[in-house]
């Protein structure tokens, strides 16, 4: 990757550059098991918030259709990745500060678009149940 242009707000954005591609060889690969949103709180739906389990948002500002409410991460994208979800942090944050300063919250954020990943990764690894995490009763895990 090399870094571009700078775009209208300063800001360089990452570019692929043709043939640095490369394969790497890995023993073990640990995929994360996503969680999924509890939206029960969204049942009457009444600005079309929701879409396919997921919620609908503005991609450029993560605000829904509902004022003052705004999603991110899994909840909106489906699983992905870790990266991908603090991007998204960071972006509803810049949203609900403005938000609550009463400011645009589009202004100025042309260079926040959603970039798709070109990483590709092998995933056929043998499928295996989850493992039971140990749990102390809770009258151990205090000492009251």
């Amino acid at each position: 990757m090399t870094l571009g242009a700078p775009d209208p707000g300063g800001r360089r954005k990452p570019v692929p550059v043709t043939g640095l591609e490369f394969i790497m060889d890995a023993d073990l690969i640990i995929a994360a098991v996503g969680e999924e949103p509890d939206l029960s709180f969204l049942t009457r739906d009444p600005a079309g918030v929701l879409n396919n389990g997921l919620i609908r948002v503005n991609p450029m500002t993560l605000e829904t259709g509902i004022d003052g409410l705004f999603a991110g991460g899994d909840a909106v994208t489906g699983p992905a990745t870790v990266i991908q979800a603090l991007a998204a942090d960071r972006k509803a944050a810049v949203s609900i500060d403005r938000y609550l300063k009463g400011e645009p919250l589009d202004t100025g954020r042309e260079g926040e678009a959603i970039h798709e990943s070109k990483l590709m990764v092998d995933t056929r690894v043998p499928r295996a149940a989850r493992i039971a995490m140990p749990a102390l009763p809770i009258g151990d895990r205090y000492d009251f």
